[in-house]
């Protein structure tokens, strides 16, 4: 990694292409299956300009879009005063919140299959990567329901339970749709076993969720299942995100995704992008034709927000137009890479913790910031401020990341610690007990880490610029091997 760091460094500006620019790189027959030696004479050839355009930078920026739109949009909903929210803007912007979900599930499908056929055979057995993915699902569930807790503690949450939180609780949000979508994907990669088949299989999926639509959302299917069925499946509860329609949207996205990765050069892949177009235009003719007639209507719901789930091919219209209009827009100019990049790797961050300073901030500083209180020019500064943190907080921890993992990983293992012993383990909650807590569970992972560190191992210090080129030069001209150049970097840093 740092010699290929070394050659492609651009001479005039002197910035190093990211990871994912020397990685994330086309599989087109010129890339494909290139030996490192043929592989790193190509990336030296390359501006960054270049290989930026060999990455899928236009999933970087769908995902920072969809979090700026959701910033807005939750702070918005939140401080924004009634008389504003009862006019016809207000309720014409609905649409456009529903965007917002769209681009974000869409985006998860069609990355769910460029990242999964770069390995494909790891995800057919049980591997490395295959654990990484179900720990990530498994903190999506966790994640979503904690969001969904009445009480800081679990004493508070038994004590004060009644039907209506209960409801609440098993309501579906993002992260739970996000979550059962991935788990549906692999266990559909398991049973396909070859890329074609499994494409077929996401088809037919998509196929039954849009066909069962009209059963899920009926009254009587309501009153007949249970709770938990119906909070997966419908919109009549507290369910923001079911299953239907909203995991439709991740699964058009893997289609896309499927063609895209398949594609074998530029031409195929900008005809990906031409379909996807047409099929927005006649998704929003479709969407035209089945509301006129009110008996057409595939979404039949009644409730708070009667129209979200009925604009389901309108929004997914206009999540297709945003994705072409992006990967146009990516072959003339790349627009803030850097940014898209921090804020599409954070984003799980991002959406936790903007709910607690959303949501939290008016409990804890009254009057100006009181929600559903407050001027639209008013709420205007909140969202900027809470867009600056985010995108400082986003570049903070790639920082944090690249130059401390290990420290960083204990803080996020410490913080989950500390919330699920406060949870558990406190009766009441209070700051006292709150930071008694996680100073306990920080101490106990502090000497943890240094009980199972071996006693007279040392990390080894990171290679300076000499020993890069040194071993740049090796793999370059000398077409040594990895074992070889793995003995050389050892006596290069010892």
């Amino acid at each position: 990694m740092s010699c290929l760091t070394e050659i492609c460094q651009d001479r005039n500006t002197g910035v190093n292409p990211t990871a994912e620019e020397l990685f994330f790189v086309d599989n087109s027959p010129r890339f494909a299956q290139t030996p490192l030696l043929e592989m790193t004479h190509l990336l030296k050839n390359s501006s960054p300009a270049s290989l930026a355009k060999n990455r899928v930078v236009f999933i970087d920026q769908m995902r920072a879009i969809a979090i700026g739109m959701m910033l807005f949009g939750h702070t918005m909903q939140h401080y924004l005063a009634e008389p504003w929210r009862s006019s016809e803007a207000w309720q014409r912007y609905q649409f456009v919140r529903g965007v917002t979900s769209t681009l974000f599930l869409l985006v998860s499908g069609f990355s769910f299959a460029v990242a999964t056929y770069k390995h494909w055979g790891d995800y057919l057995t049980w591997s490395k990567r295959l654990g990484g993915r179900l720990r990530r699902v498994w903190l999506l569930f966790f994640l979503g329901y904690f969001l969904n807790i009445w009480a800081p503690t679990l004493s508070q949450s038994l004590s004060t339970a009644n039907p209506e939180r209960i409801e609440r609780f098993l309501g579906f949000g993002i992260l739970q749709n996000v979550g059962v979508g991935l788990l549906l994907l692999h266990i559909l990669v398991a049973t396909a076993r070859t890329k074609a088949r499994f494409v077929v299989l996401c088809a037919f999926a998509l196929a039954i969720i849009l066909v069962s639509a009209p059963l899920t959302y009926s009254s009587s299917f309501h009153s007949a299942a249970p709770g938990w069925v119906t909070a997966m499946l419908n919109m009549h509860g507290r369910s923001l995100f079911p299953v239907v329609p909203w995991t439709g949207y991740m699964l058009v996205g893997v289609l896309f995704g499927h063609a895209f990765a398949i594609a074998s050069d530029d031409v195929a892949r900008r005809r990906v992008f031409v379909v996807a177009s047409l099929c927005a235009l006649a998704l929003f003719g479709w969407e035209a034709l089945v509301r006129s007639p009110e008996a057409l209507r595939l979404f039949p719901y009644a409730g708070a927000w009667p129209n979200t789930p009925g604009f389901f091919f309108a929004r997914l219209a206009c999540a297709l137009l945003v994705m072409s209009g992006l990967y146009a827009l990516g072959r003339k100019a790349i627009v803030a890479p850097k940014l898209s990049l921090a804020l599409s790797r954070e984003t799980l961050f991002i959406y936790f913790f903007h709910i607690y300073i959303v949501y939290s901030v008016p409990r804890l500083l009254k009057g100006p910031f009181a929600p559903s209180e407050m001027h639209p020019l008013a709420v205007l500064p909140f969202v900027a401020f809470l867009v600056a943190a985010m995108v400082g907080a986003a570049f903070a921890l790639g920082w944090a990341r690249k130059h401390h993992p290990v420290n960083l990983a204990l803080l996020r293992r410490g913080l989950i610690l500390s919330g699920l012993a406060v949870f558990f383990f406190i009766d009441r909650f209070t700051w006292t007990t709150a930071a008694v807590s996680c100073a306990v569970c920080f101490a106990c992972l502090l000497a943890y880490n240094r009980r199972a560190k071996p006693k007279g191992q040392t990390e080894a210090p990171e290679m300076g610029a000499g020993q890069q080129r040194a071993l740049g030069a090796v793999s370059l001209f000398g077409g040594k091997s990895l074992r070889k150049r793995s003995k050389l970097r050892k006596k290069l840093v010892f």
